[in-house]
């Protein structure tokens, strides 16, 4: 299964950079331990935050329908381990490499998503709301604060 799973990651990875990679925001460094942010499931989008060495990754989509698919990469540090906050998110999470790809439906007007613990280093952030990129829909740490564009790249 996972072998599939990487399989259609790779081809959506291929996909998603036709024409050249997608340029990227420059790093931002985050607090030591960035608090989580207040996670509005009312809205749709994306929160990321980290407590220490473990990143958190949770979607929302505001009681209706959406697609989530990305990708965050260990770009000076490596992906050690990655953990779902639910179950039937096993199948559509995987940690390929030093990256996590991902590609999941929800709309159950809950907050769903994936831990990444790294050894270090700075992470880069490709995230997808129903096939494009959205910076406004992205909170980054406590004050929710949106990237400039995407990928964006994000430092402890």
């Amino acid at each position: 299964m996972r072998v599939a799973l990487a399989s259609i990651f790779l081809t959506f990875g291929c996909a998603a950079h036709r024409g050249g990679p997608p340029a990227v925001a420059a790093p931002t460094p985050v607090a030591a331990t960035a608090p989580a942010p207040a996670i509005d499931e009312r809205e749709l989008g994306y929160w990321v935050w980290h407590e220490g060495e473990v990143w958190r990754v949770r979607t929302t989509a505001a009681d209706h329908p959406h697609r989530f698919q990305g990708s965050v990469e260990g770009t000076s540090g490596g992906i050690v381990e990655v953990r779902t906050d639910d179950a039937a998110l096993l199948d559509h999470v995987a940690q390929v490499g030093n990256s996590v790809q991902f590609d999941y439906d929800a709309g159950d007007g809950t907050t769903h998503g994936f831990d990444a613990r790294i050894t270090g280093g700075c992470l880069r952030f490709d995230l997808l709301v129903d096939g494009k990129r959205r910076p406004e829909r992205v909170h980054f740490g406590p004050g929710a604060q949106a990237p400039s564009r995407l990928p964006a790249e994000r430092c402890p």
